[in-house]
């Protein structure tokens, strides 16, 4: 019989409050998520855009839910820091330039998103993107670091990944092995073939997705949207 997908697991203590749901603060660092040399070319082939069609965003469920993934890289696509600013009544996330970033002038401090290329398990695996926050990543970390579970992305590896709310008010994230041979029996859902993941593969996401204003725009964001204070 299938294992009940909603059961409680040991959870990983959160230390740092974040202000935002599912968001923690980590030691800020400027990271680049792309090779930025000047090459020969037209600018408007070569400055990230937003994709044309939406990307399927993979969010946890809350209370405990677990659902079962397994990673195509064995680290993240795109380790950035983004500025999240009220924009039109919307809270919208901007990526930081690091050095000399209009944004952070202001005094705005950025987050750490680290994305992710995941295929979501089920009767059609599916890829999406995790943007994961301090928490979750820093539990993918430990894993992608551990001597029996590195690389994270390894044939026959899967993971069940969840969350639930601390007494604190902010959520902690659990990110549990999987062995493929303990799918089916346990879980109820086949593994993915070799050529599932190598199709995956083919149409995963790189750090292109990444959208990166000018310091021009992110200027003019900060004098509209942060005060001088």
């Amino acid at each position: 019989m299938p294992r009940d997908l909603t059961r409680t697991k040991p959870e990983l203590a959160e230390t740092e409050s974040s202000g935002l749901d599912e968001f923690k603060s980590r030691e800020r660092v400027t990271k680049e998520v792309s090779d930025r040399a000047i090459q020969p070319g037209w600018s408007s082939d070569v400055r990230p855009k937003t994709p044309a069609t939406k990307i399927a965003r993979f969010k946890v469920p809350d209370d405990g839910e677990e659902v079962l993934i397994k990673f195509l890289d064995d680290m993240p696509f795109a380790p950035i820091f983004q500025h999240w600013l009220m924009v039109e009544g919307q809270r919208r996330a901007y990526t930081c330039l690091g050095d000399g970033c209009p944004l952070c002038a202001r005094g705005d401090k950025a987050k750490s998103s680290d994305w992710f290329n995941v295929v979501v398990l089920g009767e059609t695996p599916e890829l999406q993107v995790w943007y994961a926050t301090g928490d979750p990543a820093g539990a993918i970390k430990e894993k992608a670091e551990g001597k029996r579970t590195s690389p994270i992305n390894k044939d026959g590896l899967y993971f069940a990944v969840s969350k639930r709310k601390a007494a604190n008010g902010f959520n902690t994230y659990t990110v549990e092995t999987v062995k493929e041979d303990e799918l089916e029996g346990d879980w109820g859902v086949k593994s993915l073939t070799p050529t599932q993941i190598s199709e995956f593969n083919g149409v995963k996401y790189d750090s292109t997705l990444v959208k990166v204003l000018t310091s021009v725009e992110l200027g003019d964001l900060a004098r509209k949207h942060l005060s001088d204070e």
